[in-house]
């Protein structure tokens, strides 16, 4: 017997849409530097994943 299961992970910390948009302004030429990845403690992970 085979069982697949995985999950979508969709409820990212807003550190982390930040970075994010920061990258995509970088690709477009809108930055002079890529960002730096902000540190997201496994307590704010664990938050996101917990509360919703």
């Amino acid at each position: 017997m085979i069982i697949d299961c995985h999950g979508h992970y969709t409820t990212e910390p807003p550190a982390h849409h930040a970075y994010r948009k920061a990258q995509v302004a970088f690709a477009e030429g809108q930055r002079d530097a890529g960002p730096v990845y902000p540190g997201i403690s496994d307590e704010t992970l664990r938050a996101t994943v917990e509360d919703n």
